[in-house]
């Protein structure tokens, strides 16, 4: 069985991308659902989690470091696909070097609860 190139490969980039600095004082938001996950550990301060409820409170934590008994597990797991797509520690498979596409990168996660179903 062949595994695919690397996600940096496939969309054009003729080498991977720094996982020190590709994407350094950026900042990415993904409106979704997350929880979290023992493979974000390495992102620290640099991933927030925000909640925004009926009421309008906002709640910001920090999920790289909590563990998945800490969160409701009705939580999907687009969220943290799109955040392991941008931002994984390096690999090799096959001889390939997988990388996330800018790992460097500040992440917000805002989860969508506040939103009616169908809204997004």
């Amino acid at each position: 069985m062949a595994f695919p190139d690397p996600t940096w490969a496939r969309l054009g980039f003729m080498e991977p991308p720094n996982f020190h600095n590709s994407g350094h004082n950026i900042g990415v938001v993904i409106i979704d659902k997350m929880k979290p996950h023992h493979t974000i550990r390495h992102l620290g301060d640099r991933m927030k989690h925000v909640t925004v409820e009926n009421d309008l409170t906002i709640n910001c934590n920090n999920i790289a470091f909590q563990s998945s008994g800490e969160v409701d597990e009705e939580v999907g797991g687009h969220g943290l696909m799109t955040i392991l797509n941008l931002s994984h520690q390096p690999f090799f498979l096959d001889g390939k070097k997988h990388v996330g596409l800018s790992p460097a990168a500040n992440f917000i996660v805002l989860d969508h609860g506040a939103f009616r179903e169908g809204e997004l």
